[in-house]
């Protein structure tokens, strides 16, 4: 999946600016701040209105991958 996934030019921007922000912010706190709010996004806002896509397998795995994604940064910080 993480292959297939990244072959997508905006999912693999996204997620090599996640990993370059996490590498290169050095104030904990700040990064800390950004990745609960980033969290907050993915849990929140994007799937405010999760029934318009229920057919749309695409959409679905995207979201599910960058929840993934998103969800292992913030363990690790």
């Amino acid at each position: 999946m993480r292959k297939n996934k990244l072959s997508n030019k905006f999912l693999y921007d996204f997620v090599t600016l996640l990993y370059v922000y996490n590498e290169f912010i050095n104030a904990d706190v700040v990064k800390e701040k950004r990745f609960k709010q980033i969290q907050e996004f993915i849990d929140g806002r994007a799937i405010k209105n999760k029934e318009y896509f229920d057919k749309n397998e695409c959409i679905k795995t995207a979201y599910f991958f960058v929840k993934k994604v998103v969800d292992y940064i913030n363990e690790a910080c």
